[in-house]
């Protein structure tokens, strides 16, 4: 039955405690994998509680289980025998045949803190406008999300520096993919599989860096329906004004971590990318010798760069730690005392969080 048509007040189902289901119990998992009917079927698979896995860069203890989740079913509930929720379903390891599920006790802390108004992640509010601008400083970047629809697909976009910087412009889906443009049924040959009406290349159509010398760059392109990110930057070594124009309104993605943090010897901080060119960047400040270790923990793909005066000293991609063994982790013996600039990136899953840590190579327990 559709919800708008439940009507009236709507049971739910009652949180439980993962601390009761012990190693070796059974544990259902319920949801809607792969569906495409309009009043589709739950779909139940059974398995085992195996492990609690503790990921304490992220703050969150996972359940370990064989109860399979198939495509479209993350975020579907695990239950007991008893039906009381124990946790939420979101990552399966399909070559290990195991799946990981946040306890219900993480989701419901999670839940409070959004009551409460927190989040590390910002929500653009307001129907935007369709001329905005911003300030961006050297290798960040500003996001603006604009959505399509099926009436007016087409989706003009220009960007330019007051001051004649270099700039650079994208359009990405809001979760950091490559769109699918817009096309009509006589415009694909479905026996060669070619959109023959489209000239350009797939990529030309989503990025362009057309000029270096502070020329307007433009974007134009026919989407499928949805919410997409425009991103822009610059080349230049300082911070610029970037005026962006559209012919949908842009609403401005804000950046939680403003350029100029600090990263600190024994401590953590937590962050979050917004869009799949967001960058953030932090201050480090070491000694001639020190021997330092510097982790980036997150479920999305982590990638960070270590740089001294502009010139790049250290980088890191999978260095098999965190969840999916994607974290990144820099062991750097400085070789100048003075400031160190960090800057972290994804390169898919956005928008999400991380968590980095910097403490002494030598140290025997790290922060994180």
């Amino acid at each position: 039955m559709p919800f708008d048509e439940l009507g009236g007040e709507i049971p739910a189902v009652d949180f439980g405690s993962s601390a009761t289901v012990a190693i070796g119990d059974n544990v259902y998992l319920i949801g809607y994998p792969g569906e495409v009917e309009s009043q589709p079927e739950p779909a139940m698979t059974s398995g085992t509680l195996s492990r609690r896995r503790l990921a304490p860069c992220l703050g969150m203890t996972f359940l370990q289980t064989d109860a399979m989740i198939a495509g479209g079913q993350s975020g579907g509930a695990l239950v007991d025998a008893t039906g009381q929720l124990i946790g939420i379903s979101g990552l399966m390891f399909t070559e290990s045949n195991f799946a990981l599920v946040l306890t219900a006790e993480d989701v419901s802390a999670v839940l409070a803190g959004l009551d409460e108004g927190w989040g590390s992640l910002s929500t653009p509010e307001g129907s935007g406008a369709l001329r905005q601008s911003a300030r961006v400083s050297n290798a960040d970047s500003a996001g603006y999300l604009v959505t399509v629809t099926e009436e007016q697909p087409l989706l003009s976009v220009t960007a330019n520096s007051p001051d004649g910087a270099d700039v650079w412009l994208h359009i990405d889906t809001w979760d950091g993919l490559t769109p699918w443009w817009h096309w009509s049924q006589d415009e694909v040959d479905y026996i060669w599989d070619d959109l023959y009406a489209l000239d350009e290349e797939e990529s030309d159509l989503f990025s362009v860096d057309a000029f270096d010398d502070g020329t307007m760059e433009s974007l134009e392109v026919s989407l499928w329906p949805g919410v997409y990110v425009v991103s822009t930057g610059h080349f230049s070594y300082t911070t610029e004004e970037i005026v962006v124009t559209a012919s949908n309104p842009l609403r401005p993605l804000e950046d939680a971590e403003p350029p100029g943090g600090v990263l600190a010897l024994g401590k953590a901080v937590t962050g979050a990318l917004n869009h799949i060119q967001d960058v953030d960047s932090y201050r480090i400040d070491l000694q001639k010798g020190d021997t330092v270790r510097i982790q980036m923990v997150s479920i999305s793909d982590s990638v960070m760069s270590l740089y001294r005066n502009d010139v790049l000293v250290a980088s890191n991609d999978d260095a098999g730690i965190g969840l999916f063994g994607d974290g990144a982790e820099i062991i750097f013996e400085a070789k100048a005392t003075g400031r160190y600039d960090l800057f972290v990136v994804f390169l898919d899953w956005v928008p999400g969080t991380y968590v980095l840590t910097l403490d002494l190579a030598a140290t025997d327990s790290p922060t994180c």
